[in-house]
């Protein structure tokens, strides 16, 4: 084979590989931006988890901060939504993050959290080990 069919098909492979590659870092970079907010939802996750096993009645306070245009959602006791925070950018809904160990969000209305907010979270008597109200 000669030089220039070489560079030819060396030439066609590296142009094939291009989309390919630049998809890969597309959703790379994607994944990095929503990572920030997967943290917040595991600190979120952590303040709910620590009053899991107090005496009903007791409560904590956290103090939630998200970035502009992200948000998490709590509670609505249906199909066990309230063991699961939602993950949200720029009102589109990314992902979910699963409450381990299990922590039942029992506040019949859907809670948004977004930008600066303090929160209350009360334990409280419920069907699981693990209920607890969020308060704004």
């Amino acid at each position: 084979m000669g030089l220039p069919i070489k560079l030819a098909i060396s030439f066609l492979i590296i142009a094939l590989m291009i989309p390919v590659i630049s998809g890969m870092v597309e959703n790379t970079s994607e994944d990095l931006e929503l990572l920030d907010l997967q943290e917040d939802a595991m600190e979120l996750s952590d303040a709910l988890s620590s009053v899991r096993f107090s005496a009903i009645g007791d409560y904590t306070t956290y103090e939630v901060s998200l970035e502009v245009g992200d948000s998490l959602t709590l509670g609505n006791n249906d199909d066990h939504l309230g063991m699961v925070i939602g993950l949200h950018r720029n009102g589109v809904h990314v992902g979910d993050h699963l409450m381990d160990p299990s922590v039942m969000v029992t506040n019949q209305d859907t809670l948004v959290l977004s930008g600066t907010m303090s929160l209350k979270i009360v334990r409280v008597e419920g069907d699981l080990a693990g209920s607890v109200e969020v308060h704004v």
